[in-house]
């Protein structure tokens, strides 16, 4: 009697895509190469060095991008009704090579033109580190489910406790998947620990504050609202020239809080904002804190989270050795990088830090960590007993976040990835790749600045980030700026060249398709800083973060600077003719 036909089709078919769980040298052979193969598909999506195009494939080939007279939204209405569930099992490297169809035109993050944002390449240790915690498939809510790669993650927060000069054996921290979470689990734990464990049962029904810088991340509100205390109740203080918190202000607005008897839940620290990567003085603002805590006679201190995602990498410089300078560093980077670990080093005295390994930990996405200094806290997040039928029930469990976090399907990828980097880099090789960044930085900045009609515009910036904006070419930009950044008069030239910035961006954009030899990618933020009247500065913005990116002046001026100015004389012939035709 022959099988039922879904068994033939579980035994060929569906049996296929699952490796057996014991040794099989037939069928572990054949995954090995089916991984291989799925590789080796992936890098014929790369270009020849001298083609110099920094996506995959054929970026001509995208889908989800816009088109003349076609709105996103019916796009996006024609790929969804283009797909469907096929009727019968498929083929696996059909499957793949389909997917592979997706890819065209994504950003390769390590190629020299890509300066999109503060992405860097997946290493081919965070690869390796996400496919083996996909093959395991452990479920970080308890160390039942995940055995010894619950230690990992341990591990992690241990060793960027160490980093930070916390004792490591009182403090804690949990993996996770993005900046945003972990100012979520910061929010949530300073608003318990404000306003008490029976805020959670009755819900949040007191205004306590969030108080963070203008220039900080717009995370703050959107935990604010998530968590369910509302965006009104974050408070913006004031920001120096720098783009650093204005102590001076933060000091008024607690005290002016305090004496109206309003509770201040946290403060939050930014080591690094994304575009003028400005790191606030955070000894001085934990400082501040507890005097004011003291001196007011309020409750709970507010705690303080270092919103670090970005600047944490700087910490691996603590112990460097400045005055020998091991590792020959330029002399101008090597100033850069002391002054910004002077003023990230009072992340040993903040309760929080985030920390995201996808960026400047050079890892995959999405690797992040939340670290707390002492991991008692974590007991204002423990859920309540009972309730949980199915999960903390073996004798030998001793770890159990599930209790605490917010999720309970918990990937290890994250804690995967930030173990292998923390252990490969160590110090040395995060220090080399920090140093690596401020080099390619400066030399980029040069190449710019050699320029008149370019104008470096965070000059004053340590990190890897290079903002800049263009004008016609004979125009001054140093003039020009200075004069639209203190002048009130110029307000209107500022709202003409903010404009002339984004004409330039999307003439870059443009040129990615239309050119042989593509512009490279760089992108734009609208207002990096305010005016000394109180208007927003857009500025155009490079980020360099490949371990490959290259800092000869002549390769900087032939594939990066040319295509800027090339931009720039097609935004002005066009602002020329619309002028002449008006």
């Amino acid at each position: 009697m022959s099988s039922p036909k879904w068994k033939t089709i579980l035994n060929d078919k569906v049996r296929s895509v699952y490796a057996p769980p014991q040794r099989d040298k037939e069928r572990d052979g054949q995954l090995e190469e089916f991984l291989r193969h799925c590789i080796s598909m992936l890098n014929q999506m790369k270009h020849e060095p001298g083609e110099e195009k920094w996506f995959w494939g054929d970026i001509n080939k995208r889908k989800m991008v816009s088109r003349p007279n076609t709105s996103g939204k019916e796009i996006i209405t024609g790929i969804k009704q283009e797909i469907e569930i096929p009727g019968q099992v498929g083929d696996r490297d059909d499957v793949i090579s389909q997917l592979l169809e997706r890819f065209h035109g994504v950003p390769n993050w390590g190629h020299t033109k890509t300066l999109i944002n503060v992405v860097p390449q997946s290493s081919e240790l965070s690869v390796a580190a996400a496919m083996l915690a996909a093959m395991v498939n452990a479920n970080l809510v308890e160390s039942e489910l995940s055995s010894d790669i619950a230690a990992v993650e341990v591990e992690v927060n241990s060793m960027l406790a160490e980093m930070f000069g916390w004792n490591k054996a009182k403090a804690g921290g949990i993996c996770t998947v993005g900046g945003t979470n972990n100012y979520l689990y910061a929010t949530k734990l300073a608003l318990t620990h404000c306003l008490g464990y029976a805020s959670r049962y009755n819900g949040i029904r007191t205004d306590a504050k969030i108080i963070a810088s203008k220039g900080s991340h717009y995370a703050k509100y959107n935990c604010a609202d998530w968590t369910g205390l509302g965006r009104k109740n974050v408070v913006e203080v004031d920001v120096n020239p720098d783009g650093t918190m204005n102590l001076d202000h933060l000091e008024e607005v607690m005290r002016s809080l305090y004496k109206q008897g309003i509770p201040i839940a946290m403060v939050v620290a930014t080591a690094g904002t994304t575009d003028a990567f400005a790191i606030d003085n955070i000894r001085e603002i934990s400082g501040l804190c507890r005097m004011l805590h003291k001196e007011f006679y309020v409750d709970e201190r507010p705690l303080v989270y270092a919103d670090a995602v970005i600047g944490w990498a700087w910490m691996s410089f603590r112990n460097y050795d400045f005055a020998g300078n091991p590792l020959q560093f330029s002399t101008r980077a090597l100033k850069l990088i002391n002054d910004c670990v002077m003023k990230a080093s009072g992340m040993e005295d903040v309760d929080m830090v985030g920390v995201d390994f996808h960026k400047t930990g050079f890892a995959a996405y999405a690797s992040s960590a939340f670290c707390v200094r002492d991991e008692r806290l974590f007991d204002l997040l423990k859920s309540p007993s009972g309730g949980v039928a199915y999960l903390f029930n073996s004798r030998k469990d001793i770890y159990y976040p599930g209790k605490f976090t917010l999720e309970v399907s918990r990937s290890s990828a994250p804690a995967l990835i930030a173990w292998t980097h923390l252990r490969y880099f160590g110090y040395e090789g995060y220090q080399v790749m920090i140093g690596h960044l401020i080099e390619m930085q400066q030399a980029l900045r040069d190449e710019l600045e050699f320029h008149q009609n370019i104008v470096v515009v965070n000059g004053d910036s340590y990190g890897a980030v290079t903002l800049f904006r263009v004008y016609p070419k004979w125009m001054d930009a140093h003039l020009q700026y200075q004069n639209e950044f203190y002048k009130e008069k110029y307000e209107e030239e500022l709202m003409k060249f903010n404009q002339f910035q984004s004409d330039v961006y999307n003439t870059l954009c443009d040129m990615h398709e239309s050119d042989e030899n593509p512009s490279p990618a760089i992108s734009i933020t609208t207002k990096f800083r305010q005016t000394e009247y109180g208007k927003p500065v857009t500025a155009l913005k490079a980020y360099l973060m490949g371990a490959h990116t290259n800092t000869d002046p002549a390769y900087l001026k032939r594939e990066i600077v040319e295509h800027i100015q090339k931009a720039v004389e097609m935004v002005s012939a066009q602002n020329s003719s619309a002028k002449s035709n008006a």
